[in-house]
């Protein structure tokens, strides 16, 4: 029997073995059509699954808001055509948390690319969110990196020749990334490119310092490039050209929340409505996240028939936006474990999770009796939504991408919770090892789900039917000993667990899981040997 194979560029990059001679003739010189398959696998390598995931979760701006900003001195120096000779290359938008920075920004993305275009439509736009509830790549320059240059070269094809000194398989670093983008930035000729980056205090200082020092040099600024940030008072990075403007000392902002409340209020007339918006406009302090909450909650009341308390009501809400959130957590004490829980997950879990899987995860530990139940058709996703929406409270949401996953409806919820000590807020027993003690529990909803007795025998099942069937179980599988390992990792042991893993389960389990990649696990005596 033999094989052959036809091609340029062979790289094994994992294990091979053969059970005979393998011989490999090399007898061909690459052609056009081979580099441009070459261009092509190293585009494609650029993307990732999330890359606009934070983008598309960002509610679109209320109708009547945002419009002020095209009329400001700094929008209009920024975008005016002498802006990059006058040296007014970037501008930078700050503000408060929750201010409304985000929203913003999408706003003047989709401004910028409907805009009627001046110059012939030679403007380039390019973007990227950072989210630090997401996925690595979207929390990490290495990511932006790759987001902006696979907008690029998909935009200007003809630059893809930027591509041509990087080998196939390359694992993409952020200096293998900026020379390739310094390359492409060189080519524009005469176009003129416009960046926009938010939420810069979603990645770490360091690469942000780095990233910032990079766009201002002498590489990037000279090719007629404009970037627009948007970010926090912090990180404090200087760039001498940079024209900053602060949000919620605008009065086009108060202005915005004032037309969100006539709008999204559901009382509308008479003097009682008049001073509500009143209060709350002055209690905001250009807070959008704050006047979103606090209006859904008022709304809420006046359904109930409780219109008399609003004032009330509104006297008792706290200004500060991590008070609301307690407040929001607390202000019940139904289902108290479910919130817990819920929050864990979205906190702790080695990656975001998807509705369904969080929906599974969280049943495993609060009730893990009906979970072979609720693997059914009957669970719609509508349901699903309810559940995640109850047992959080209103303060996680699934992301609008390709492949949803739940995250806090803002960074500065993870905020409350991580850095003001808001778990000792709603659980003061775990303060003392926050991330030890839930890393514990999600592990043990990782044992309750491999458990189950519909998985004690998978038989041939494929891969695709496995994890259709049992959303949770690749992740209960991985999980299990992740969230062992970090709890080890924060002072908490796991010799007794070790010495109760099912480990005949989980390698039945894994190598079902694993069929696709040809990687199964095989048990050796009784001795436990970690899957890596």
């Amino acid at each position: 029997m033999s094989n052959s194979f036809e091609g340029y560029g062979v790289q094994n990059t994992g294990r091979f073995e053969a059970g005979r001679d393998v011989v490999i003739h090399v007898d061909k010189q690459p052609n056009a059509s081979v580099e441009v398959d070459r261009r092509r696998a190293l585009f494609e390598s650029l993307q990732f699954e999330q890359m606009d995931a934070r983008e598309w979760s960002i509610k679109k701006a209320h109708a009547q808001t945002c419009a002020w900003f095209l009329n400001t001195p700094e929008y209009f120096n920024w975008t005016h055509e002498d802006a990059l000779h006058n040296g007014h290359n970037f501008l930078w938008i700050k503000g408060k948390p929750g201010a409304g920075k985000s929203t913003l920004m999408k706003f003047l993305l989709g401004h910028l690319r409907n805009q009627r275009q001046p110059t012939g439509g030679k403007e380039i736009f390019l973007s990227f969110f950072f989210n630090a509830r997401g996925h690595d790549l979207e929390r990490t320059t290495v990511g932006l990196y790759r987001s902006l240059l696979l907008q690029l070269l998909e935009a200007r094809t003809d630059l893809q020749y930027a591509l041509d000194k990087v080998r196939l398989g390359h694992c993409w670093t952020v200096e293998s990334l900026k020379s390739v983008l310094e390359e492409a930035v060189r080519g524009l000729c005469g176009h003129s490119l416009i960046c926009l980056v938010d939420a810069l205090d979603e990645c770490e200082e360091a690469q942000i310092r780095d990233m910032v020092s990079f766009l201002s040099g002498p590489d990037i600024i000279p090719n007629g490039v404009r970037i627009c940030f948007a970010s926090r008072h912090y990180p404090h990075v200087s760039v001498k050209t940079a024209i900053e403007i602060v949000l919620e000392s605008q009065t086009g902002h108060d202005k915005d929340i004032a037309s969100y409340l006539n709008s999204a209020l559901i009382i509308k007339d008479g003097p009682l409505a008049e001073q509500i918006r009143c209060d709350l406009q002055k209690k905001a302090s250009g807070i959008f996240m704050w006047v979103v909450l606090v209006v859904d909650i008022l709304n809420r009341e006046y359904d109930a028939g409780r219109q008399h308390s609003l004032l009330r009501l509104i006297q008792q809400l706290p200004d500060d936006l991590h008070e609301l959130f307690h407040s929001i957590l607390t202000r019940d004490n139904n289902n108290m474990d479910g919130l817990l829980l819920c929050i864990q997950w979205v906190l702790f879990a080695e990656q975001p999770l998807t509705p369904k899987q969080l929906y599974f995860a969280i049943l495993s530990g609060l009730e893990p009796d009906v979970l072979e139940s609720c693997h059914s058709d009957a669970i719609s996703e509508d349901n699903i939504k309810k559940y995640i929406l109850n047992n959080s409270k209103g303060l996680a949401e699934s992301t609008k991408s390709e492949i949803p996953t739940v995250q806090f409806i803002h960074e500065s919820v993870r905020d409350f919770l991580l850095k003001d000590d808001g778990f000792s807020k709603i659980r003061p027993d775990f303060l003392a090892n926050v991330s030890g003690q839930s890393h514990i529990t999600l592990r043990q909803c990782c044992v309750v789900y491999m458990n189950m007795e519909a998985l004690a025998d998978l038989g041939e099942s494929s891969h695709k039917v496995v994890t259709r069937d049992f959303p949770f179980l690749e992740y209960a599988n991985r999980g299990i000993l992740y969230h062992a390992e970090q709890a080890e990792i924060h002072g908490l042991g796991q010799r007794s667990f070790l010495a109760t893993f099912p480990r005949p389960k989980w390698v039945k389990h894994h190598n079902v899981l694993e069929k696709k990649k040809g990687a199964p696990v095989y048990l050796q005596s009784q001795s436990f040997v970690h899957p890596s």
